[in-house]
Order: C-alpha cells, then structure tokens, then sequence
C-alpha cells in the first residue's frame, strides 16, 4: 500500500496495493484521511493499531463524504443491487481508478 493512496477492492473484501492512474479492473483509489477515518471509527480490538489525527466528530467534511460514500459504493457493489437513494445522496459516480475517494 503506498504512502499516497490506497486500493479498496469490493469484491476482494478491503484494502489491496495502490493502482496508481493506470485503470485496474474493481479497484478503487482511496485517500489515506479516509481509510484514517474509518479506522477511527472501528471499535473492535481486533483493529489496527492507528493514531487518527483528529477524533471522528473533527473531522473534515470533505473526508466524511469520502468515507460515507466509499461505505455506500461498496454496499451497493456486494449487495448487486442499485438502492434508489444511493444516487440522490452521492450524486457522483461510483469511485474509480482515476479519482480517489
């Protein structure tokens, strides 16, 4: 995984090396303060060490829709289904290679 960007993988479970810009088939490009807040998020003691850099409720808007938006995309891509409201509160498209959510 590297310093820049990770990958996050829906079919593969998680977190997988970085694709960089080039386009790899289901792998999403995701910022690091995402996977940071997410982390942050995770209760259980089986989690990764991690030190986020603010709490949870400090944190960026920006990240929080990053982070809600990554958790819904990849909702959709397990379930196989395209929830109606998906699309009314991420009006964006499904993340990608090139963009990193």
């Amino acid at each position: 995984v590297s310093g820049r960007a990770y990958g996050f993988s829906p079919h593969l479970g998680g977190l997988v090396d970085d694709p960089g810009p080039s386009p790899r088939a289901h792998i999403w490009r995701v910022r690091p303060e995402t996977i940071a807040l997410l982390r942050a998020l995770d209760p259980s003691p089986q989690s990764p060490p991690h030190t986020p850099p603010n709490p949870p409720h400090a944190a960026d808007p920006a990240a929080l829709t990053r982070a809600g938006r990554l958790l819904a995309w990849y909702t959709r891509e397990r379930l196989e289904i395209d929830p109606p409201t998906l699309k009314l509160v991420y009006p964006d498209p499904a993340p990608s290679n090139p963009a990193r959510r």
